[in-house]
């Protein structure tokens, strides 16, 4: 057996080894140092020029590489300041926050669902509590909102992720220049700015996933504005290879039905990835106004008024502030109810406008016997044309809850103002009929 070699010999003939390459390396660098300066002046330039530019714009993409995994690894939120936080009224939901820190924070285990969303009724407080789980938990969480002109939401993701942009640096213009030869047209125009900020992200999230053992989280807020353009089914189809790969959490964010509906019926087991933020209850919003400085009875008025639906109670207090009083303020509401029944089309002859009036009747029918809107299956009794169902739900008369499947009154002012509309003996007639029977003439239950 021959005699191992002491460590002092080891590392000597790494040494060796390491003076050799050393040594070749630079024979070869001469070599090729001699070859250009054999050549003439302007391929020498030429020469020099390129070989300057890519080295530069190789460094440039180093430089842009870690700054995007930084920004992603200490996490961001480029959402703005929601008008509850602006107002400085910030009305504590632990739950809430709890169910979104944990969309935000999975277990590797836990990456079972292509899409996730977070949806609710609009002003409900949606955005505030994104940011207020983002802050608890940073780390690997990137929020951005979508503008309101689609295409540039590649120029707001970027600015979130800290992403460098190439034009201004003209090494990389001529980089991109001596790069594309060679490329098809489709291939220029996959070079967009989207697709170079979803291929960093998509980088940095790999890169963070094998560190940290858990996949990236990027939010967008106000998501259904995505919508509006040809390129959300390329953000799907995105977001599904991030979700396969385990690099990657979507989260959307959106009070939009329709969007909704798309998400979950692409996922798998969108339930269990969604979190669905409903008003506050009437107790916490009467604590809530009480912190904001109302008296009991001022704080009843506005609850009668606007129920729980946050962002309506942080107006009321604007209102009041400004010299409002109670009654200018629910008069307000009342006026804003009756536009929006307007809208759908509830209060002149539209189409819809029977339909219409027997969900009214239904909804108030429910109320008297003690529960939370109407079943799934008597909406569509109700109202069996789908064109009367999108024009209805278009305006802030109802909604449709995700978490049950339930029709309900969109907020507290169009329920109030349900109660003071008059129903003609049709209107009466098919509300009842409605409500009571279904079309082979069996009861139905007001579920």
């Amino acid at each position: 057996m021959p005699p191992k070699r002491s460590r002092s010999l080891r590392s000597s003939g790494r040494l060796s080894r390491l003076s050799f390459c050393k040594v070749c390396g630079m024979l070869m660098l001469q070599q090729a140092g001699d070859w250009i300066n054999a050549q003439p002046e302007w391929l020498q330039t030429t020469i020099k020029t390129g070989a300057g530019v890519y080295l530069s714009a190789s460094g440039y993409s180093r430089l842009r590489q870690h700054l995007v995994y930084r920004r992603v690894e200490q996490g961001s939120c480029s959402l703005p300041p929601s008008r509850t936080l602006k107002s400085g009224r910030f009305l504590p939901r632990d739950e809430a926050t709890k169910s979104i820190k944990r969309i935000f924070a999975p277990s590797p285990s836990a990456m079972h669902s292509l899409f996730y969303y977070i949806s609710g009724p609009p002003g409900g407080g949606k955005s505030c509590l994104v940011q207020q789980a983002a802050s608890e938990n940073k780390a690997g969480v990137i929020c951005v909102s979508a503008g309101s002109k689609p295409s540039q939401f590649g120029q707001d993701l970027a600015g979130a992720i800290h992403l460098l942009e190439q034009l201004p640096n003209p090494l990389m213009l001529a980089f991109d220049l001596l790069t594309s030869f060679g490329l098809s047209d489709s291939s220029r125009e996959a070079k967009s700015q989207l697709d170079n900020t979803l291929e960093a992200f998509a980088s940095a999230a790999t890169r963070f996933q094998r560190k940290m053992g858990r996949p990236a989280v990027l939010v967008i807020d106000d998501a259904s504005r995505l919508g509006r353009e040809d390129f959300w089914e390329d953000m799907m189809e995105t977001a599904t290879q991030w979700a396969n790969e385990g690099i990657v959490r979507t989260v959307f964010v959106s009070s939009d039905d329709a969007l909704i509906q798309s998400i979950s019926s692409r996922s798998r087991c969108c339930r269990t990835g969604s979190y669905e933020v409903l008003d506050v209850s009437d107790m916490e919003a009467h604590a809530f106004l009480q912190a904001s400085g109302l008296k009991r009875l001022d704080a009843e008025h506005i609850v009668q008024s606007v129920g729980g639906r946050l962002m309506s109670l942080v107006a009321s207090c604007e209102s009041l502030e400004q010299g409002a009083s109670i009654q200018d303020v629910a008069a307000a509401w009342r006026a804003d109810a009756e536009e929006q029944y307007q809208q759908a089309g509830l209060l002149d002859n539209s189409p819809q406008r029977i339909a219409g009036l027997g969900v009214v009747r239904a909804l108030l029918a429910a109320e008297a016997a003690g529960k939370q809107g109407i079943s799934n299956r008597l909406w569509n009794q109700l109202v069996p044309e789908p064109s009367d169902k999108v024009a209805l739900l278009q305006a802030n008369v109802f909604a449709k809850r995700h978490q049950d499947r339930r029709i309900v009154f969109e907020n507290q002012a169009v329920r109030q103002y349900a109660s003071t509309l008059e129903l003609d003996a049709q209107d009466a007639k098919h509300a009842v009929a409605g409500t009571e029977h279904g079309p082979s003439g069996d009861a139905l239950e007001v579920m």
